[in-house]
């Protein structure tokens, strides 16, 4: 018998090309590799292991990182992140790119993440994340007032308290077919006034409309604290 209620998703984490950062350096102290691409990037058929730098802004897996309006020229696509140290694919300051077909399993901080809140018209399709761990102690709080977490040497970006599979700074993108497995969350959209270590170019993200948000699946979110869901909408990010 294998009705609806034994259905489970299935990554393949292997990959033809493997790219990983030092075993024993790397894992003594959560450094890794990290490929940063700051115009057109495309990246396919490739394993990120024991890649990022934990707590260091910028030093992601891979990301593109201020690229402009990529116009759909740029992706990343059936990649897989296995063991990575500070998050799994970021899209930072760019719209217009592909993230599709992915798989992150094992990943400290939000695995995919859009950083700043100004970005758009990305598409998100069919991508699938589990096991993924906050940085430092998860948030929690008795209600719905929540926690203060501020930036610190030990938590460079406060949200990764409340590490999600998938977090989008701004929900206007197309989001359709991924599936989130554990995490704090499954899906974040937190509440940013402007775009954060960003130029303010007077975009407010938090009064941006999702551009499409359907197909997509969450389970087995919420063990980290007690209120939390696999769909987490709200929680305020700033800069002082």
């Amino acid at each position: 018998y294998a009705g609806m209620e034994y259905q489970v998703e299935v990554g393949l984490l292997s990959r033809t090309v493997r790219i990983q950062g030092e075993e024993a350096d790397s894992e003594y102290d959560e450094f890794g590799g990290d490929i940063r691409i700051e115009g057109i990037g495309r990246l396919s058929g490739v394993q990120l292991a024991r890649m990022g730098k934990k707590n260091m802004l910028g030093r992601y897996p891979a990301h593109f990182h201020f690229a402009g309006d990529r116009n759909y020229d740029s992706y990343f696509r059936d990649m897989s992140c296995y063991h990575t140290y500070f998050r799994c694919l970021v899209v930072h300051s760019t719209n217009s790119t592909y993230v599709e077909e992915n798989v992150a399993f094992d990943v400290t901080g939000h695995a995919y993440y859009l950083e700043a809140g100004d970005e758009e018209n990305n598409i998100f399709r069919w991508n699938l994340g589990a096991f993924v761990h906050t940085v430092g102690r998860p948030a929690q709080g008795p209600g719905q007032e929540g926690e203060i977490f501020t930036e610190s040497p030990y938590l460079i970006q406060p949200d990764d308290s409340a590490a999600s599979v998938f977090y989008f700074a701004n929900p206007y993108q197309i989001i359709e077919g991924n599936a989130a497995s554990g995490g704090w969350a499954g899906y974040s959209i937190p509440k940013l006034n402007r775009p954060v270590r960003a130029p303010d170019n007077g975009m407010e993200p938090a009064k941006r409309p999702f551009k499409s948000f359907q197909g997509n699946s969450a389970h087995s979110a919420g063990y980290m604290w007690h209120l939390a869901g696999c769909m987490y909408i709200g929680g305020e990010l700033y800069i002082r």
